[in-house]
């Protein structure tokens, strides 16, 4: 029998130990990190539960617009952390709370069940302080003073006036780009349009420079006399002149039926090769001959167009915008196009950057 009632009691005492051993090290407590506010400010009341991971715990329910006690108020819970480490876990929940009247008021135990045992957190207190309001002078208290309006500066707006005007600027000035675009009109900064120089109008200006340097050396010479009429022979009659041999050129022009003067311009395509390759001088005599039937062969193989040919002829050169235009044009639109969303967006925010 009493081998019995000893073996029973080990049971027991072994079973305890299995429960604490289960439990582990458990804790309750509260805390406030003020004991003393101002009427109508706020303390921050905590509770925080240590105990081991596998622990139930029932925390209180401090519910918003309660009373923790008599004229403390909870406003709200704050903040609920839970840490979970080696040694176990830790829980911790703040409520805000706070207090309009002035005293001092005792803050109660609260109750937290831990694995359906009942633990007591210690009773605080919290002080409520308010300003000290001096009665007996009435006359130093004054009422509140009217909303006033705040004097209107141009300073302010003046950036705002001068976005404005930009922005009309840029919108003419998209206009305009875009009805260069639709009409294909060429902008001209030169307000005198250009001059329309027909082939033997540029052909003799270049000869009539070139007969005021007559001592010019031959090769010079009968470089640019070549060069004037390379350019109109290619101008007057569609030869590729300038890239073509003397003998190239003759033959291009005999093709199209140009046989008037032929031999004399052969003559003379033929005495500035010898001048430019072979380093040969021509008299002053050969020069003054050379100049007068170049001279004479663009005069008597000039075309004068009709005024409808020059007409088209001015449209061309003044008028019609090249692609390399149109494209720029169609660039400098998309910046102004930005630009003035940029000032939109700028007027928007603008008056309510000045107003708050």
């Amino acid at each position: 029998m009493k081998k019995q009632a000893l073996t029973t009691f080990m049971l027991l005492l072994m079973g305890v130990a299995g429960i604490k051993a289960q439990n582990g090290p458990m804790s309750v407590k509260a805390s406030i990190d003020s004991i003393e506010i101002m009427i109508g400010s706020q303390a921050h009341y905590s509770i925080t539960v240590q105990t081991d991971k596998s622990a139930r715990v029932e925390l209180p329910k401090l519910e918003p617009r309660t009373y923790i006690s008599d004229k403390v108020e909870i406003i709200d819970r704050v903040a609920a952390d839970t840490v979970t480490d080696k040694s176990g876990r830790t829980i911790t929940h703040t409520w805000a709370v706070t207090s309009f009247e002035e005293g001092l008021y005792p803050l109660p135990p609260q109750q937290v069940k831990i694995n359906g045992q009942a633990f007591q957190t210690e009773p605080l207190a919290l002080k409520v302080i308010t300003l000290e309001v001096d009665t007996l002078h009435p006359e130093n208290f004054y009422p509140p003073k009217d909303v006033q309006n705040n004097p209107f500066m141009w300073q302010e707006w003046l950036p705002m006036l001068w976005t404005f005007i930009a922005q009309q600027v840029l919108v003419a000035l998209l206009f305009l780009v875009l009805w260069l675009i639709r009409n294909r009109r060429r902008l001209h900064f030169n307000l005198r349009p250009k001059k329309l120089l027909l082939p033997h109008e540029k052909a003799l200006a270049g000869i009539n420079l070139l007969q005021q340097e007559k001592d010019a050396p031959g090769k010079a010479y009968y470089t640019r006399l070549t060069d004037s009429m390379r350019l109109y022979i290619a101008e007057r009659f569609g030869i590729n002149a300038l890239e073509m041999t003397s003998s190239e050129i003759i033959a291009g022009l005999y093709a199209k039926g140009q046989k008037h003067l032929l031999g004399e311009l052969q003559l003379l395509l033929e005495a500035a090769d010898l001048a430019k390759f072979a380093k040969h001088e021509p008299t002053p005599e050969q020069r003054e001959t050379h100049m007068d039937t170049a001279v004479r062969y663009i005069e008597e193989s000039k075309y004068i167009p009709t005024p409808e040919e020059m007409k088209v002829m001015k449209e061309k050169l003044n008028g019609k915008q090249t692609t390399g235009e149109r494209r720029l044009l169609k660039v400098v639109a998309v910046v102004l196009v930005l630009l003035i969303l940029a000032t939109i967006t700028y007027l928007i925010h603008f008056p309510i950057e000045i107003l708050s």
